[in-house]
């Protein structure tokens, strides 16, 4: 997602600790033209003359001090050149043997350095293998220098003389050209639009969060929660905007990140750099890394935009007709620990509120006082498949088929909202309800409904779909 094939600090790795194999699959298949891209310029990377030290600065403490180093001219383009002319030579000479065990050594070792990433200390086993053959064609160069067949030599070779020139500007464009900016003609059909635009200058297009890493409403600890944010140029700028997302819960600030646009994604071009139009994708992972954090309540991830790295110069957005929007939430995950778990003991058969959640027990006192409040306590588990809205459960009291008292709120007193629980998910929920003043015999009930169309769940063979779970004596 943010990777430039070198080792470096990347916010993707950050975001990925456990199963590191399985994440760089999805990584893949995010973007698998990009991927292609990536290895190319890996291995354009690794072939040139461009890629940096890392334990060992030459422009410091070798060129800087040695008159003699600094005016070396053999660096690993022209190593290279003279590698693939000495097992050819080779190849020709008869020596195939030998060529095709140089030609294996050096591409076995070139393999396992790709797997990993490039630095210059690791060019070291492989330039160990290229050195025979290179030694080959310069011991042959020599020869035909002394015995003045040198032109001809190269007359009869011009076809690798090209082909290695074509080579090598072939490995320049890889190591400066690849990859490509991830750019989009259009808004992804499945993504969601915003249009917001930030000091005239930039606009958020929209944004689409990728739930084959992790649901869009919740945030597993030790897995990445990613989102592509989509940018678009409106005007050109001098200004290095930069974005952050927060997860807030309670307005406190649970995670945060923040990064110039552009950052996240490998070339990094920042919005000076950027073109007018087209829609430029930064795929963008967060991650929660502790287990002391405040697990089952809904969140919200906020994303602000600011000029250069000014927090609290932030813009407001505004839609395309100029009028003030508010800041846009991308997601209202919460931090769970999967399968989670209940206290409140299982107390009988499992009770369907039709897919979405099942009532696995309960407990609530067999007697009160009038006024008193009571806390009913129940557990639960999600169904098989991922809610998509926010339901509300409930606690009823009747007292001779007269409704008298309730309770009800999304789970634990409203900071739970149920979309935000991931399939099979157990977790507990409590009411304290206030019990009325009238004495004798009241049932209680628990019953689920949907907060937007207040719609109650249905439960099999239950025609008011309210499900009695006890009865509580008032003195």
């Amino acid at each position: 997602r943010d990777t430039d094939g070198r080792r470096s600090p990347s916010n993707a790795y950050d975001s990925t600790h456990q199963d590191y194999v399985h994440w760089l699959r999805q990584d893949i298949a995010l973007e698998p033209g990009r991927f292609v891209q990536l290895y190319l310029h890996k291995l354009a990377l690794f072939l040139s003359s461009i890629e940096p030290g890392n334990n060992l600065d030459f422009n410091k403490s070798g060129q800087g001090v040695s008159v003699l180093l600094a005016r070396n001219p053999l660096n690993f383009s022209v190593l290279l050149v003279l590698t693939l002319t000495g097992l050819l030579l080779l190849w020709r000479g008869g020596q195939r043997s030998l060529a095709i065990l140089l030609l294996a050594g050096a591409g076995t070792f070139l393999f396992m350095v790709l797997l990993v990433w490039v630095e210059s200390r690791l060019k070291t086993p492989v330039i160990a293998w290229m050195l025979p053959a290179a030694g080959y064609a310069v011991a042959r160069a020599l020869t035909a220098m002394r015995n003045g067949s040198l032109p001809a030599v190269l007359r009869s070779n011009l076809r690798l003389l090209a082909g290695s020139a074509l080579l090598l500007l072939l490995i320049q464009a890889g190591a400066t050209g690849l990859p490509r900016d991830v750019i989009v003609p259009d808004l992804p059909a499945d993504a969601i639009h915003a249009g917001l635009h930030y000091d005239d200058t930039l606009e958020l297009v929209g944004w689409q969060v990728r739930e084959q890493y992790s649901p869009r409403h919740t945030l597993q600890l030790f897995r990445p929660w990613v989102v592509s944010l989509y940018w678009r140029l409106l005007q050109e700028t001098a200004v290095d905007y930069s974005f952050s997302l927060k997860m807030l819960i309670d307005d406190e600030e649970i995670i945060a990140l923040d990064r110039p646009v552009g950052y996240i994604v490998f070339p990094r071009d920042f919005t000076s750099q950027l073109d007018i139009g087209p829609i430029y994708v930064e795929h963008v992972g967060l991650g929660y890394r502790r287990f002391d954090g405040p697990l089952e309540r809904t969140g919200r991830i906020v994303l602000d935009v600011y000029p250069g790295r000014d927090f609290d110069a932030g813009f407001l957005p505004y839609n395309a007709a100029g009028e003030a929007q508010p800041r846009p939430v991308l997601a209202q995950p919460a931090i769970l620990i999967e399968p989670g778990r209940n206290e409140v003991l299982a107390s009988g058969p499992e009770v369907a509120f039709g897919d979405a959640l099942l009532l696995l027990g309960h407990e609530l006192p067999q007697s009160g006082v009038a006024g008193e409040r009571v806390r009913i306590r129940s557990a639960w588990r999600s169904g098989p498949r991922q809610i998509e809205t926010s339901y509300i459960i409930g606690v009823y009291l009747f007292r001779d088929g007269e409704f008298v008292a309730n309770q009800d709120s999304p789970p634990h007193d409203g900071a739970l909202l149920t979309f935000s629980l991931t399939p099979d998910y157990h977790f507990d929920d409590e009411k304290w309800l206030t019990l009325p003043q009238t004495p004798g015999r009241h049932e209680a009930y628990i019953g689920v409904y949907d907060q937007h169309t207040m719609a109650r769940l249905p439960l099999a063979g239950v025609a008011n779909n309210l499900h009695h779970i006890g009865s509580i004596e008032l003195s």
